[in-house]
């Protein structure tokens, strides 16, 4: 067994055990840049998501612990899978050897994922996928209403619960854009905008705004149509040459069955210029009317009082990686 503490946002700890992926099957969910994730049980929070930091970033820990302490009240999203806490281990003569960011666990794990497996068995899938590109907007809007640019928005980094919800997770690369950390161009290529890969811009201008999300929506809009990623079988150079050719993306049709209202808002915010593409309010509202969904979070999911960490948690990994 694992023995860590939990501390949450208002700096209260309690035990914590996790055990390791090989003594239990199916603990470990998977990994990624930032590290493993677990699953775990926890005494309060009941079944939960911990995602543990490879070595060498054992310092974050004490720049979270500030932050969490610093901030006595933050944001929270129905679209946004909510963050309870970190776990910290000591391993040896005082020094943390683990650290881990607490996550409301996500039944059926990515959106990708439950593409790929159960997407086909759904009764509904149309208004099952209508709900969900509705539901990926709302958490969109609600990050850009903040000044948080996600930069990294995928169907991987969208994770769906039990009662088979969208919520947007996977903040490490986003960026306050009242800071200068927004400036950096990170992601995943095949889903940046054609101004992450030009070079001729001026430095005055800030490449990385709303509207950077807003083509990354595009992209994720059609692995949900399609089941594939973008630009699978193109290396990176052309993929740039795609990007920079002022046309639109080349890739493969989307389903004949597609809904207009979805296409439209694929191709839409795809445009090759920034200025061009619609806000995510715009988004969410076209999304709404034109498929009639009927919403069953609220409809932003904003409220105040009850602390989600993944503002605080995106800066502190920027900061760290400077």
């Amino acid at each position: 067994m694992m023995h860590l503490t939990v501390e949450d946002s208002s700096g209260k700890t309690c035990a914590f055990h996790e055990k390791k992926a090989r003594e239990h099957e199916g603990c470990h969910l998977g990994g990624g840049s930032f590290g493993e994730v677990f699953k775990a049980t926890h005494k309060v929070h009941g079944e939960v998501a911990v995602k543990l930091a490879k070595p060498g970033k054992e310092d974050l820990v004490e720049m979270y612990q500030k932050e969490v302490r610093k901030h006595g009240i933050s944001l929270t999203s129905d679209h946004i899978v909510a963050i309870k806490g970190f776990v910290q281990c000591e391993v040896h003569r005082g020094k943390c050897g683990l650290f881990g960011i607490v996550m409301k666990y996500m039944e059926n794990g990515s959106l990708w994922d439950f593409r790929k497996r159960r997407w086909q068995d759904h009764p509904d899938l149309w208004p099952l996928t209508n709900r969900m590109v509705y539901e990926i907007s709302c958490g969109m809007h609600f990050l850009h209403s903040n000044d948080i640019i996600h930069r990294d928005l995928k169907l991987e980094n969208v994770l769906v619960d039990g009662n088979l919800h969208a919520k947007i997770a996977d903040l490490g690369l986003a960026a306050d854009l009242r800071t200068s950390f927004g400036d950096r161009c990170w992601g995943t290529d095949s889903h940046k905008p054609p101004e992450a890969f030009r070079t001729d811009l001026s430095k005055s201008i800030k490449v990385v705004n709303p509207k950077y999300d807003v083509y990354s929506f595009a992209m994720t809009l059609y692995e949900l149509l399609t089941g594939i990623h973008p630009y699978a079988e193109r290396g990176l150079e052309m993929v740039k040459v795609f990007k920079l050719s002022d046309q639109a993306p080349c890739l493969k049709p989307v389903p004949v069955n597609t809904p207009t209202p979805l296409i439209k808002v694929m191709t839409d915010s795809w445009r090759y210029a920034a200025n061009s593409r619609p806000a995510f309010i715009e988004i969410t509202d076209w999304v709404k009317n034109q498929l009639n969904i009927k919403p069953t979070h609220r409809s932003l999911g904003i409220c105040l009082g009850e602390v989600s960490l993944f503002v605080i948690v995106a800066l502190v990994f920027i900061l760290y990686c400077m």
